[in-house]
């Protein structure tokens, strides 16, 4: 498929979200004074994100509902970027 036909609009139904093979993760959606820390790979403390998910869980995170990245539940609570897309 050519850049032309995507910006046509004439997606392919196999052309898929980036999130779809992660929607078994939970999601956060980030709140608005979050999206720089966020965006710049900064860890969350438990005080920071309602984070209620057991040590060692993944978490897809969402600013305006894009996906930005994936984290990931450390001791204490603290949620520790893994990947950050920008």
């Amino acid at each position: 498929m050519t850049i032309e036909e995507l910006k046509a609009g004439e997606a392919p139904l196999h052309l898929l979200p980036l999130d779809t093979p992660l929607r078994h993760l939970p999601r956060y959606d980030v709140p608005a004074g979050l999206h720089k820390l966020c965006l710049n790979g900064v860890r969350l403390h438990p005080d920071e994100w309602p984070g209620d998910a057991p040590e060692g869980t993944f978490i897809r995170l969402y600013i305006d509902e894009q996906l930005i990245g994936i984290s990931r539940v450390e001791a204490q609570g603290i949620l520790t970027p893994r990947a950050v897309l920008k």
